[in-house]
């Protein structure tokens, strides 16, 4: 049985940040909010439906959820589970809930999302902690507060704890999501909150849980291989209409195309998100990507057009620096001037010749900021499966 539930701001703006000094943000908060019970049991099981082609599109989640005592990644197909349908871009949401046992939610999902005909199903969890706080005396603003976060890969149509593969884990740090349904005095004491403890933005579950279920795969199916040009990039970029593009691609070369097929150890699509800010310094403008709790600098310089056959200009090689910023270097970008925000989104597969035992990461990339968005279609040389000396190797993932 489907029933409809009521929630709290079904069309809001999300904002996420990382909090390195929970305490801190909480005694900052405490003359403005108060913590309220959502429910008795305090961790939040979160399972996420899409499939091994990631045919759910961008600014989609479908989610099971249920409220639990403990840190428990069981599943029961006979309970009964809160079922998420949350659609929106940038910062905007709107979100559906049903109640729904969980064995049936899967029939319900396929009957009613069709993203290229292949079937959607539990594909990975988040196990976590959740509190909840609102304003005394306003309505349209709450906050959740996120702690040690688990996650776990289903791979495949399992039901048990079993079948639940740790993949990795979040606890130096809490996520904040600020939800709002409009501007209020709250939010502006939020936003002063924000600005004064220099909170870095960060990419949601969902996402970071992407990032860990490639970590896996790559650890159990990559091969060695070799950069040989590792401080340069060698790509291509060609603006495309809309996400379907990148699918079409991936299916024209299923059977090969002109020496090139699906690398066969690794033939899945790979999900990823992160945030770049543009900042001033020193009269130049600089970028940062945002990734969990950590930040990078990436400088490309050097950019040259190759000649290709066609001679159409699209190729072309730049030289590529990424820094990993240290905490106190962080807080001094962060106190500067931020001359603009991206998110980007991308979904990608890897191709081999199989003639030069070369491989090529295929991307789609949707960039967007909360008035605009652009859409690319990038190829970008990886390396080669071929050399053996001092090969790059994917590592393996071990939980603490």
């Amino acid at each position: 049985m489907v029933s409809d539930t009521i929630i709290d701001l079904p069309t809001r703006d999300e904002i996420r940040y990382c909090i390195t000094d929970t305490q801190e943000f909480l005694s900052r908060i405490s003359p403005h909010f108060k913590e309220k019970e959502f429910s008795r049991n305090e961790f939040t099981q979160t399972i996420y439906f899409n499939n091994e082609e990631q045919t759910v599109p961008f600014g989609v989640s479908l989610k099971a959820r249920r409220y639990i005592y403990s840190p428990d990644p069981s599943i029961d197909e006979n309970f009964e589970y809160f079922f998420d349908e949350k659609i929106g871009s940038g910062n905007k949401k709107t979100k559906k809930r049903t109640k729904i046992r969980f064995g049936d939610i899967s029939s319900y999902v396929n009957q009613n999302y069709n993203f290229l005909g292949v079937p959607l199903r539990p594909y990975f969890m988040v196990v976590y902690h959740r509190n909840h706080y609102v304003p005394a005396d306003e309505n349209g603003i709450r906050l959740t507060l996120d702690i040690d976060m688990d996650y776990f890969f289903l791979p495949g149509n399992k039901k048990n704890v079993l079948d639940a593969v740790y993949i990795g884990h979040e606890n130096t740090y809490s996520r904040l999501e600020v939800k709002e349904k409009n501007r209020t005095q709250s939010s502006e004491h939020i936003k002063h909150i924000v600005d004064e403890m220099n909170l870095i933005p960060i990419i949601s579950k969902k996402c970071k849980a992407y990032y860990f279920v490639d970590k896996y795969n790559k650890s159990m199916f990559g091969k060695p291989f070799v950069n040989e040009l590792p401080e340069y990039e060698i790509e291509s970029k060609l603006a495309a209409e809309s996400e379907e593009t990148f699918h079409k691609v991936k299916d024209l070369f299923r059977n090969g195309y002109k020496g090139f097929v699906l690398s066969r150890h690794y033939p899945y699509t790979v999900e990823s998100s992160s945030i770049h800010r543009y900042y001033e310094h020193g009269g130049s403008v600089f970028k940062v990507l945002f990734k969990g709790n950590s930040a990078s600098v990436k400088e490309k310089t050097n950019r040259i057009i190759l000649i290709d056959p066609l001679n159409v200009d699209c190729i072309f090689s730049v030289n590529e620096r990424k820094v990993d910023m240290t905490p106190e270097e962080l807080q001094n970008v962060l106190a500067g001037h931020m001359e603009g925000e991206i998110y980007k989104a991308k979904k990608c597969f890897y191709l081999t010749n199989e003639d030069t035992g070369r491989f090529y990461h295929v991307s789609f990339d949707r960039c967007s900021t909360e008035k605009d968005a652009l859409c690319q279609m990038e190829v970008e040389y990886t390396g080669n499966f071929s050399i053996q000396e001092n090969p790059n190797i994917f590592c393996c993932c071990k939980r603490p």
